[in-house]
């Protein structure tokens, strides 16, 4: 078995040796004869690729068995004229602590703004179900780069 010094901290002046063994690196009559060795590149990193589509509801396929209830994905920087955003990532927020008074102003007034004829025109607000909303929210962010929209969910008391 092959050992090799391993040095622990740098404060440390102590040395031990680990007793681990390293994959043996193929001789040279090995790589000649071709024998099967350790593979020594790149393919332990390689993955298959993931159909990102296979979960994605069909709007024209039949909604048996999904189940869902209304609720709003809103355009927050709209709402706010601009001051929330995700201009440079589109994964998150300048203001995080805006985000959640905003969202929690929305939550507690929710159908006012789901029925806002206005908002609903501008696409400032979108009706979702929340069965879809995912796929939804992700097409909305590329369809509007750097506009921050945020699920909203009817509140317990709201539900009829």
């Amino acid at each position: 078995p092959s050992q090799y010094l391993v040095t622990m901290d740098s404060d440390d002046n102590s040395e031990e040796w680990a007793t681990e063994e390293l994959p043996p690196f193929p001789s040279a009559n090995q790589l000649e004869q071709n024998q099967p060795t350790f593979v020594f590149d790149d393919s332990y990193w390689e993955t298959k690729p993931v159909d990102l589509d296979q979960n994605r509801h069909d709007p024209n396929s039949d909604a048996e068995g999904l189940e869902g209830h209304p609720m709003i994905l809103v355009d927050f920087t709209v709402l706010s004229s601009g001051t929330i955003h995700c201009k440079f990532d589109a994964k998150s927020v300048n203001d995080p602590m805006a985000v959640k008074d905003l969202r929690s102003s929305i939550e507690k007034s929710y159908n006012k703004y789901a029925s806002d004829a206005a908002l609903l025109a501008e696409r400032t607000v979108v009706p979702c179900g929340s069965s879809v909303w995912r796929p939804a929210l992700q097409s909305l962010r590329m369809e509007k780069p750097g506009h921050y929209f945020c699920p909203i969910f009817p509140l317990v008391e709201d539900k009829t």
